[in-house]
């Protein structure tokens, strides 16, 4: 996506509609929005998740459960995502020249998005994403917790880890294209 006219006659109709860097912003909002429904449904079915993935209960009976704490941080991702979408449609217009001069617009959506799993918001479960932040870094460096730590959350979160590899790995690529341009 380098406004190159070889390129350019390799821009699928998918590319014109969905770059990558939208194509994995889907992917990770969706992934949001199963966790959420992933919790929801063990609510209902009374299996205490914070229990099983050692992480902190709810302060009191008055906050949020888990699923809808999660629910909210997947609307806020979603929002901006569906504006940058339709704004990029609406200035693209699927022409391929188009698309490689506004091919910023979708790498700033994932920088917004690094951003909103960063940014210690209250609103937005700080301690939840704090907590996953933490274990990313210790499975990350090959550690995994004792199991009275969370030893089922780290592992866990190690097999999304191994779901998501093409998905990181073209995270790995849109980041490249992004510097390079």
């Amino acid at each position: 996506m380098d406004g190159d006219p070889a390129v350019e006659s390799q821009l699928d109709t998918f590319s014109l509609i969905l770059p990558l860097p939208y194509r994995i912003a889907f992917i990770l909002v969706l992934g949001v929005w199963a966790w959420g429904v992933n919790l929801h449904y063990l609510y209902l079915l009374k299996i205490d998740v914070s229990s099983l993935i050692k992480h902190p209960s709810r302060s009191s009976s008055s906050s949020l459960p888990h699923h809808q704490r999660t629910y909210a941080l997947a609307t806020t991702i979603t929002v901006p995502f569906i504006f940058s979408v339709l704004f990029f449609w609406i200035l693209t217009r699927g022409q391929p020249s188009a698309v490689l001069a506004w091919d910023f617009i979708p790498q700033s959506y994932l920088f917004l998005l690094f951003l909103l799993f960063l940014i210690p918001y209250k609103r937005l479960s700080p301690n939840g994403r704090f907590r996953f932040l933490t274990t990313l870094k210790r499975i990350s460096v090959g550690g995994i917790a004792e199991t009275q730590d969370g030893k089922f959350g780290d592992i866990l979160l190690a097999d999304v880890l191994t779901s998501y590899a093409k998905v990181l790995g073209d995270l790995f690529v849109s980041l490249c294209m992004f510097l390079s341009s």
